[in-house]
């Protein structure tokens, strides 16, 4: 009879002890996770090339964002495929305008090169030329003007 006693008092300890510090026993904090909590992802810019002192932007889900420099970090996008478009200072260009990204899986870093524009440091040069063109003949039709009179 005693030893049912014994029994009995250890059976109701074991209880109310799992009663009161359920976690100690059923859960494991290393690999507890909730269903219902939301991943976020980080997305990552890092322009080389660009002047300094001179920012991009990233134009995504219907925001703008703007850089420090030539880095750009957006956190707490949801895990997904994302459309963006890279805006950079006038008279230059990039070599990623518009593309895609998907976040699924793992954090994303997108690396893009910064250029002068060919095509606009071109046409600024080739409007030097006919300026400078154009001064040298007035200045050359007055002088032999002058010198015929």
């Amino acid at each position: 009879m005693k030893k049912i006693a014994v029994l009995i008092s250890i059976a109701l300890v074991l209880l109310i002890f799992t009663a009161v510090f359920p976690s100690n026993i059923y859960s494991n904090p290393s690999n507890s996770y909730s269903v219902n909590s939301i991943t976020t992802r980080t997305l990552t810019f890092e322009a080389s090339g660009l002047p300094y002192n001179d920012n991009f932007t990233v134009h995504i889900d219907g925001k703008n964002y703007f850089s420090v420099g030539g880095n750009l970090t957006i956190t707490g996008l949801s895990p997904e495929n994302y459309n963006f478009t890279i805006s950079v200072p006038p008279l230059y260009s990039s070599n990623i305008t518009s593309e895609s990204v998907n976040l699924t899986l793992h954090n994303q870093i997108v690396k893009f090169t910064v250029f002068p524009a060919n095509s606009q440091v071109g046409y600024l040069v080739a409007i030097s030329i006919v300026v400078t063109i154009s001064i040298l003949l007035v200045f050359t039709y007055v002088y032999v003007r002058r010198k015929n009179q």
